[in-house]
């Protein structure tokens, strides 16, 4: 499971939004969480930037956190409990894509 975090106020909100669509989107779908964490995505000489950059350690995740899915963090000072709720639905549609939840 990915946990994304966003900072945004309910000004960026939709920009959020059109984010995690996005993301959504343009996950491959055939591909599986478990799949990613063991497939060696980087590749970097010794002290190059990302030469220290390792995969996730599947086996070593709880159960919840090897689940398929994103969960977005949106951290806010205040969000509406209107714009929560179209929050919350958008996750809902998302998930029919891939699965997704949102959190604040």
């Amino acid at each position: 499971m990915f946990h994304i975090v966003f900072s945004a106020d309910e000004n960026y909100i939709p920009y959020t939004a059109v984010l995690m669509t996005s993301i959504i989107q343009n996950t491959n779908a055939k591909q599986t969480f478990k799949e990613i964490c063991e497939t060696k995505t980087l590749s970097a000489e010794f002290g190059e930037t990302y030469a220290n950059v390792r995969n996730f350690d599947f086996a070593s995740l709880n159960k919840e956190n090897q689940n398929e899915g994103y969960v977005f963090h949106i951290l806010s000072n205040s969000i509406s409990g209107v714009v929560r709720q179209k929050l919350n639905n958008l996750a809902k549609h998302l998930s029919a894509t891939y699965p997704c939840a949102y959190y604040e």
